[in-house]
């Protein structure tokens, strides 16, 4: 089955330009084989940009959900305001009875407003609506915190909102705890700590997302 290489979003393809490069194949490809649905396995040589073709399906998915929640429309404000029959005053009363949101419009997008965010059915089970999206075990830290560097600095200079996460022996046990509660978008851990991570979740069978990719 012969997979056509997608086509890149417009950030993503300014983003190269910018440095001079070009897309390599085998990126395009593992781009076309994700969205297909599709494993694979990268062979390739130091310096041929494996870091970014393993995530960049991630990172096109994720970037593309934020560009459809940017152009999905506002939901109406409750209290009935703009209908007929309710006065001005029952409006603004209706509307100062609502709580008010700690959160900005897209929070579960940018990785944060835990308070916003809703339990979704996948089907199979239940997530956090923009919960964890992908999960890389590395067998050293080091290496998990290295990727990640290398993946801040593409994501930075985009402008995606994106929050990619460590989580790693060194972490302080405030932040492990956070992650629990409020996952990133992705999030690169070891063997160890990903056992860490999943037994409080297990114990009190709490979601941890609808992990797309690992």
């Amino acid at each position: 089955m012969n997979i056509v290489p997608p086509i890149l979003p417009e950030v993503f393809t300014r983003w190269f330009a910018a440095r001079g490069w070009t897309p390599r194949a085998h990126q395009l490809e593992l781009l076309g084989l994700a969205r297909a649905g599709r494993s694979a396995l990268l062979i390739a040589p130091t310096g041929a940009g494996k870091t970014l073709a393993g995530f960049l399906p991630s990172l096109v998915e994720l970037s593309e959900a934020s560009q459809r929640a940017r152009s999905a429309p506002l939901p109406p404000r409750r209290g009935g305001e703009g209908l007929g029959g309710v006065s001005a005053n029952s409006s603004a009363r209706a509307h100062a009875a609502l709580p008010p949101d700690p959160s900005p419009p897209f929070a579960p997008l940018m990785g944060g407003g835990e308070k916003t965010r809703k339990l979704v059915s996948t089907g199979r089970g239940i997530r956090r609506e923009g919960g964890l999206h992908t999960l890389y075990i590395s067998p050293l830290k080091a290496l998990a915190v290295d990727i990640a560097r290398n993946l801040e600095r593409p994501v930075a200079e985009m402008g995606l909102p994106i929050r990619i996460e460590t989580r790693t022996g060194d972490t302080p046990a405030s932040k492990r705890q956070r992650q629990r509660r409020d996952p990133p978008h992705i999030l690169l851990t070891t063997p160890e700590q990903l056992a860490l991570y999943r037994i409080p979740l297990i114990r009190t069978r709490a979601p941890i997302g609808a992990i797309r990719w690992t």
